[in-house]
């Protein structure tokens, strides 16, 4: 009753209910945030529950589908000219710096955000690696299903897992890159997912092998093999993936396609399962709560803040949920916005989040591939028990690195100083110092 009266208010308010209107709505959202139900139907028993959920009604103009059935992600694209240090359009794979196309790097943001979130890192962090390597560095900001302009591509279907999300990416980085990057990156939520896209990747390449061991990263998928039969036989649908609509740029017919990233970037994204008593202390599941519990559309990004203020939340952390708002459909008042998300999608996605265990892959790496996971020094997402772990887990990969040698790949953990949960936005400069070294187009050591 409290969400439904919040939403006569506000619709009463679109249709101009006077100067004091806005406060009024902000205060009618911040009780509703008070007076709805809370979590039950946020986090079923399992995530197998959103599998029956309807899909909403595709949108018109829409990404087409790769194929029949594997819709491709949206994303910005960026490229820095090695010569210039500045972005440029992407120009012919031949003519790239060096004349061996550029380095490519692939960015998946956490929970609730965008591709956008990485734009100010990933320039930097690009125009960083063009000066040390002398190459141009071209770099994909994915939003991820049930995020950004993704949420509105058609096809992405529940269930919302890690597992979809990490296929949705494979997909989406073999249309725009006929292969993995040199270096994939992932915060929180994408952490996660670059885990499952690094397995699909190697059980890819294993199958692509026959069956035998997999092959180092630094081979090649796709060599004398049109690319869409490297790409699974599917090639991206006009204005499918990139956020200003053209379709990626083509390399010349025949060339050689990466199997595996050589550097896997998981910034503060807990590997296990993480149980209630773990996720409470960062209320993650009280702000899925209040996103589910919002009124939607609200007069503008203040009516927001003024509501979140009203629930206690922290301006910083306020501040951040009101950047994954987007203007509202046509139609409404100036100035009105709405979620940037599919609030139902993002909490299964979560709901997923938490039940997924990725260990095995700090514990053996594929070949070729350095993995690298990244905690901030202050980050409230470790608990001692999952330390301890971690530190279980780089004990295996040494035993298997002594029994396999390079027949596993490499794992490097690292802890960044003066950063908490947001490593990109907490300290950007120490982050891209950390990773800049490690940006180049041979294995890591």
């Amino acid at each position: 009753m409290a969400i439904q009266a919040a939403a006569v208010a506000v619709a009463q308010l679109m249709q101009g209910a006077g100067a004091a209107a806005p406060a009024a709505a902000a205060a009618t959202a911040a009780a509703a945030l008070r007076g709805a139900p809370l979590l039950a139907a946020l986090f079923p028993p399992s995530a197998a529950a959103y599998s029956t959920a309807a899909a909403p009604a595709p949108p018109v103009g829409a990404a087409a589908a790769c194929g029949d059935t594997a819709p491709l992600l949206s994303y910005e694209e960026t490229y820095i000219d090695a010569r210039t240090l500045t972005a440029v359009d992407p120009p012919p794979a031949e003519a790239a710096a060096g004349g061996r196309g550029p380095l490519t790097a692939v960015f998946l943001h956490g929970l609730l955000g965008s591709g956008k979130n990485w734009r100010s890192f990933s320039k930097g962090l690009a125009v960083q690696a063009a000066r040390e390597t002398r190459r141009d560095v071209r770099s994909l900001l994915v939003d991820l299903r049930a995020h950004g302009r993704s949420s509105e591509v058609p096809g992405l279907h529940p269930p919302h897992t890690i597992e979809a999300a990490g296929a949705d990416v494979v997909r989406t980085l073999r249309a725009a890159l006929g292969g993995a990057p040199h270096v994939l990156v992932g915060l929180s939520l994408g952490g996660k997912v670059a885990l499952d896209v690094l397995g699909q990747l190697e059980r890819e390449q294993r199958a692509h092998c026959g069956g035998g061991g997999a092959a180092a990263a630094g081979s090649k998928l796709g060599a004398g093999v049109p690319a869409a039969a490297a790409a699974g036989g599917a090639a991206a649908a006009p204005g499918a993936a990139a956020a200003g609509g053209a379709p990626p740029p083509q390399e010349p017919p025949g060339a050689a396609h990466r199997a595996l990233p050589l550097h896997c970037w998981v910034l503060d994204s807990q590997p296990g399962a993480v149980r209630s008593e773990e996720d409470s202390p960062t209320s993650v599941a009280r702000i899925l709560a209040l996103v589910a519990r919002t009124p939607m559309p609200l007069p503008s990004r203040q009516a927001l803040l003024e509501a979140l203020d009203a629930e206690g939340l922290p301006r910083a952390v306020a501040w951040w949920l009101s950047s994954g708002l987007v203007p509202a459909a046509p139609g409404a008042a100036a100035g009105a916005v709405r979620w940037g998300f599919d609030a139902a999608g993002a909490a299964a996605l979560y709901h997923s989040y938490r039940h997924a265990c990725y260990w095995s892959a700090l514990e053996r790496p594929p070949p070729g591939v350095t993995l690298h996971v990244v905690r901030g020094q202050r980050s409230d997402r470790w608990t001692p028990e999952m330390l301890a772990r971690l530190e279980a887990a780089r004990a295996a990969w040494q035993a298997a690195e002594v029994r396999e040698g390079d027949g596993v790949g490499r794992l490097r953990l690292h802890v960044l100083p003066n950063a908490g949960h947001w490593l990109q936005a907490d300290n950007p400069q120490g982050l891209q110092a950390m990773m800049v070294p490690w940006f180049r187009d041979e294995p890591g050591v």
